[in-house]
């Protein structure tokens, strides 16, 4: 976005992704908590991205509430991420409560998205289910880390490479289970 000449910000709590990411990228990156954004970012915004991060927001409608307030009255949102096709997200597989040393995997509840964008500063526009992208990713990757398993147990360690094959394992079946699933929701500040 920033080689057409569009001013491009990005946020992550993680210290290191914002140091990977300023030396890797053309942007403005700031090491701040989602939910904190309307308070320490003085600028609006037109768009928003948000690529596989939202399952991992513990308090999704404070996210949503928190961009709402840096966004230009026509802002747009685009939330890339996983999906939960069981209509309970405590059922699915994937989920896990944030605790020390573990990420949130709150995945998005497509019955509830809609009012939750709603009641926190957004209206929903469309939902594109990209379930099957998924699939093909997490094949693809299962692929890749099976090809390289001699070179990531070498640096890594045979414990690291069990844990990575067994968590994108879990979420392949997952998605094969049609428990899971991936969409792009589309909106707009209401």
């Amino acid at each position: 976005m920033s080689e057409l000449g569009y001013k491009v910000s990005g946020i992550d709590v993680e210290k290191d992704s914002i140091d990977y990411a300023s030396q890797h990228y053309d942007a403005e990156f700031s090491v701040c908590d989602v939910n904190q954004a309307h308070q320490l970012i003085d600028q609006q915004f037109d768009i928003f991205t948000l690529f596989n991060s939202f399952y991992a927001f513990e308090d999704q409608a404070a996210a949503l509430r928190s961009l709402a307030g840096i966004a230009k009255p026509d802002a747009k949102l685009m939330i890339f991420d996983y999906t939960d096709l069981n209509g309970d997200i405590s059922q699915n597989p994937l989920y896990r409560k944030h605790g020390k040393g573990i990420t949130a995997f709150y995945p998005i509840d497509l019955h509830s998205i809609k009012s939750m964008l709603s009641h926190n500063g957004w209206q929903l526009d469309e939902i594109v289910d990209i379930t099957d992208q998924y699939d093909q990713w997490y094949t693809d990757l299962l692929i890749q880390l099976f090809a390289k398993k001699n070179d990531i147990v070498e640096q890594f360690g045979r414990d690291a490479f069990a844990k990575t094959l067994h968590r994108y394992s879990s979420i392949l079946q997952s998605i094969y289970e049609d428990k899971s699933g991936g969409a792009i929701i589309y909106a707009h500040k209401a």
